[in-house]
């Protein structure tokens, strides 16, 4: 039996219908539940995820990953698995992956689809690799990056370009990377940059990005 109040409504042509409504105390309660319930399960899903993701890179790719970052001196960083108030008020309840590494592999499509499965990844370097042609299509994707470091490892301009679309990128080293003068009209592109490491740079880049107070 329903404790609130009954209201009756009135249909043309039909008999009263009569509507019972539960109080808002009720209500309330059970919506909190459902969004907290629902926010868990997404947390839950994310953390399978990345773990999977993980596993894969670091089997089969011999990838460095790591969790977030914490750094409480300049220079000094430290992989930190603890779950604290910062994931807590980020809305997040795990550590997630903010820092990839490859060294000497080949990064291809399937390397990219697990790279995919890092929502917050932040840091990511490529020392001696060889990046196939999905690198073109998928490094865009990764609109969370802020570092993106590639070290004796070849690219196109194609990859470049879509670098240029990372609009949360902050710091960027291309060396040894085959890179050609003509393509660095992609570089200005960049609305976050604060850092650009290049080599074979030339002078009147080289003033462009003073202008832009570039650390180079």
């Amino acid at each position: 039996m329903c404790e609130a109040a009954t209201v009756v409504r009135f249909r043309p042509g039909l008999e009263f219908q009569r509507i019972c409504r539960r109080p808002a105390a009720i209500e309330m309660p059970l919506v909190i539940a459902l969004c907290i319930s629902g926010w868990i399960a997404c947390e839950c899903r994310s953390l399978r995820r990345e773990q999977l993701a993980t596993r894969v890179l670091e089997r089969d790719y011999h990838a460095h990953v790591l969790a977030v970052i914490y750094s409480n001196k300049p220079g000094r960083i430290f992989d930190d698995q603890s779950l604290d108030l910062r994931e807590l008020r980020r809305g997040r309840l795990y550590v997630p992956v903010t820092s990839v590494s490859f060294h000497k592999t080949d990064v291809d499509h399937r390397a990219w689809e697990q790279l995919a499965c890092f929502s917050h990844l932040k840091q990511l370097a490529f020392q001696d690799c060889r990046l196939d042609s999905d690198a073109e299509d998928h490094i865009a994707d990764l609109g969370s990056l802020q570092d993106l470091e590639l070290w004796r490892t070849t690219i196109t301009v194609n990859i470049l370009h879509n670098v240029s679309r990372l609009r949360r990128l902050e710091s960027l080293t291309l060396d040894g990377t085959g890179l050609k003068d003509d393509w660095l009209q992609h570089v200005p592109a960049l609305p976050s940059l604060k850092s650009l490491t290049l080599t074979g740079l030339l002078q009147s880049f080289k003033r462009h990005c003073e202008n832009r107070q570039f650390s180079v």
